[in-house]
């Protein structure tokens, strides 16, 4: 990643506070770094437990008690920054990676632009799947209570190898994940390359032909089942899922048509398509673009 004018965020005061997490992350010298916002939306690290706010404390005792792995940073030091939008899109030769432009807002509410390859892109993506999990305090007293999801995009420093730069998405309602806000940006990002790429991406998986049928079948064994004509687990269809390439993934989810013996077409509404996925979804895309590189 190169950085234009991307600037370390101010030191932290002691008396910051983070009101709501973003990650919880081990750094590499085994010391927890703390990753949120304060009451204000300011994006900021802590390193000590005492500088969450009550219900961010109960809501890392929770995440501990149903021991939940926290993500190792490999970094001995983080800089936060809000996620503003993704700009500029730079294609190059087939033989080299392309760039992309993010654009984020740090502690000072300014503005910053950063660049990153097209390989860079997707290795945050698919890094972030490891995300932290919250549940609202307020929802203590219901019989079950589901956690969110928090995504946080961790992107590497040139400039310096031992410092990660942490790219927040603030949710969009604050007892909630901020799975919306990280899908629009994943969708944003997967669109820009697909579209410059296409020749490369549906080339690298050419020999994965064989899930053409794949969701069809699936779907006709599970009228089966229903109809009590059959019985089979959950986990086979979960394995014939596995078997799936990108080129008929991007089928299957109306993304692409596939014409016999040929090259497969982008349909005009790329993102839109994309935006109908689930995250999941979303990730297994990314996983299997970035089998190119």
């Amino acid at each position: 990643m190169n950085k234009e004018q991307l600037s370390s965020s101010p030191e932290r005061k002691e008396g910051e506070i983070i009101s709501q997490l973003s990650s919880v992350v081990i750094l590499r010298d085994g010391r927890l770094a703390f990753i949120g916002w304060t009451a204000s939306g300011t994006p900021v690290v802590v390193r000590n437990e005492t500088q969450l706010s009550p219900e961010m404390k109960q809501s890392f005792a929770a995440y501990n008690k149903a021991r939940l792995k926290l993500r190792k940073i490999t970094s001995g030091s983080i800089d936060a920054y809000n996620y503003y939008y993704t700009g500029t899109t730079f294609d190059y030769p087939e033989n080299a990676d392309d760039l992309v432009t993010l654009w984020v807002k740090n502690a000072k509410d300014e503005v910053e632009n950063v660049l990153l390859s097209e390989q860079e892109a997707l290795e945050s993506i698919v890094e972030a799947k490891n995300c932290w999990q919250t549940v609202d305090p307020q929802d203590a007293n219901d019989r079950q209570v589901s956690a969110h999801s928090m995504f946080t995009l961790f992107l590497p420093d040139n400039d310096d190898l031992y410092k990660k730069q942490a790219v927040l998405f603030k949710p969009e309602i604050k007892t909630e994940g901020n799975e919306t806000p990280f899908t629009v940006f994943v969708c944003g990002i997967l669109e820009k390359l697909l579209r410059m790429n296409a020749k490369r991406y549906s080339g690298a998986i050419e020999s994965l032909q064989e899930y053409e049928n794949t969701q069809s079948t699936a779907n006709f064994y599970l009228k089966l089942r229903k109809l009590g004509l059959i019985s089979f687990r959950n986990e086979e269809l979960q394995s014939i899922a596995r078997e799936a390439g990108l080129l008929r993934k991007l089928e299957k989810f109306g993304i692409i048509k596939i014409n016999q013996g040929k090259q497969g077409e982008f349909t005009p509404e790329v993102k839109a398509r994309l935006e109908k996925l689930t995250i999941a979804q979303l990730f297994q895309i990314t996983e299997t673009m970035l089998e190119v590189f």
